[in-house]
């Protein structure tokens, strides 16, 4: 019995190193592809925000990895709301509107 734990735990130790490196590669190909930056002010249909995070995210059907933007919602006068609502943009249909970022 021993013998099929340490099995079991070699292949669990090689699996998560793998799955490390996979993430490593995925996130270096989502910050290489971003297209916006922090500070920029992005608009989706829905909202426009002023972007303090950006992050990655990798598509479960197997799609390429990309950045989703985070921040402030602004009014329409590009100031940050009242109640300080945030939101994420994914990047497919966003625009920026300004550039105060890096």
């Amino acid at each position: 019995m021993s013998e099929l734990n340490d099995l079991n735990e070699k292949i669990k130790a090689i699996t998560e190193r793998s799955e490390k490196e996979i993430n490593k590669l995925k996130r270096a190909y989502a910050v290489k592809h971003r297209r916006f930056c922090i500070g920029d002010i992005l608009q989706e249909r829905s909202a426009v925000i002023l972007v303090d995070i950006i992050l990655w995210s990798s598509c479960s059907s197997g799609g390429a990895p990309f950045s989703v933007y985070y921040g402030y919602v602004l009014t329409k006068k590009l100031k940050p709301r009242k109640d300080g609502e945030r939101r994420r943009l994914y990047g497919k249909e966003v625009i920026k509107l300004e550039n105060k970022g890096e």
